[in-house]
């Protein structure tokens, strides 16, 4: 018995994910009643600058969480099978309406967009940037987005539920079932 598999089985980084979206679930929602209180336009904007931030908190935790998926399949596999990242969020998540791309490659670009975007400079499809602007792009994210983790997030998400990440919570842990229990199996 591979003694790695109750620790696996476990999903011991959900508790951290689960705890982080909580907080940003507060913020959120404070920031949604502040932009419905907001005198101008100017206040809004600044409003939802902060939640832009937020959203994109959330989206490179949840890459962090999808890492260490493919870590924990990677260790169970025991060198018999190299897991690659692209390749299991496009095999295990779901497709997104009208796109070439399933939910979790698109949180994984987001979050890559979020980290790294102010160094780019522009949107050319160049170098190492190039991967994720053609996934952005995928569903309409581009150098004229002004908040493109928002608009990531109203692409994975109904509008109403907007200020509430358990749903990307769902997504990260079925793509993880999908991944992982099949692997569980075999050992």
């Amino acid at each position: 018995m591979n003694i790695l598999k109750p620790l696996i089985e476990q999903d011991s980084r959900y508790t951290m994910v689960k705890s982080i979206f909580d907080a940003l679930n507060g913020n959120l929602r404070s920031l949604r009643r502040q932009a419905e209180n907001a005198d101008d336009e100017f206040e809004v904007e600044f409003v939802v600058e902060q939640a832009e931030w937020m959203y994109g908190i959330a989206f490179v935790t949840a890459q962090t969480y999808i890492t260490g998926t493919i870590a924990d399949a990677n260790l169970l596999m025991k060198g018999k099978e190299n897991f690659k990242k692209h390749q299991l969020l496009k095999d295990f998540s779901n497709k997104i309406e009208g796109a070439n791309l399933t939910q979790l490659q698109l949180c994984d670009a987001i979050a890559n967009y979020f980290k790294h975007h102010e160094e780019w400079g522009n949107w050319e499809l160049v170098g190492t940037k190039k991967w994720t602007i053609s996934l952005l792009a995928e569903v309409g994210i581009n150098k004229q987005s002004g908040f493109p983790c928002y608009e990531a997030a109203t692409t994975l998400c109904p509008e109403e539920d907007i200020v509430n990440l358990d749903y990307l919570l769902g997504l990260l842990v079925e793509w993880r079932d999908k991944t992982i229990l099949p692997l569980l199996e075999e050992i």
